[in-house]
């Protein structure tokens, strides 16, 4: 819920009002939304420009899988902070790497572009940051609700059992990483 409500809201508000994807949306994806609907006119298809797309291959997959470990790991770690932190990771990740994006491209007549290049590996991506999000509200269960155990003993088990989580979610990045370098960025097939 905390990733995919603010995803819900910020799709359909930058749907509505796309002036509201400068305060939403990374600038990299609004340039490259303008970038895609110059490529739609002249009858290219796929999210990245061509010569981008030949890019594909082990460095990129290695720098996806680098930046979303870095993201589940963040909203696992953030744990420690009641959950406060774990939840804002999720809402901002929710609204600016998935709603608003994805509602700006909706907005321009070209949401075939993003959701093919994310349909390969957005899944399991999807799946490993709600994964490792719930990891880090078990820590913040652990400290907030310890039951009769101590705050230590209960970070010790929660924490244990949020740790083979993330190592889950970690998994599922490096399979979404590969299809993400590898398969996403290639050109669709007329």
């Amino acid at each position: 819920a905390m990733l995919f409500i603010p995803a819900a809201l910020s799709f359909e508000a930058v749907r509505r009002n796309p002036d509201l994807a400068p305060q939403l949306v990374p600038a990299e994806l609004i340039d490259r939304a303008e970038a895609g609907v110059v490529r739609a006119r002249r009858g290219e298809r796929g999210f990245l420009p061509q010569e981008m797309a030949r890019l594909r291959g082990p460095v990129l997959a290695s720098a996806i899988m680098t930046n979303n470990v870095q993201v589940t790991y963040i909203a696992f770690a953030l744990g420690v902070t009641a959950g406060i932190g774990t939840a804002l990771a999720l809402i901002l990740n929710g609204v600016s790497a998935l709603g608003a994006p994805l509602g700006l491209y909706v907005s321009k007549g070209i949401a075939e572009q993003i959701l093919g290049f994310v349909a390969p590996h957005g899944v399991l991506e999807l799946t490993a940051i709600c994964i490792a999000g719930g990891g880090g509200l078990l820590l913040a269960h652990a400290i907030l609700l310890p039951g009769a155990r101590t705050r230590g003993e209960a970070l010790v088990e929660e924490g244990r059992r949020a740790i083979r989580l993330v190592a889950a979610s970690t998994f599922l990045l490096v399979i979404a990483g590969l299809l993400e370098g590898n398969v996403s960025p290639l050109p669709w097939p007329n």
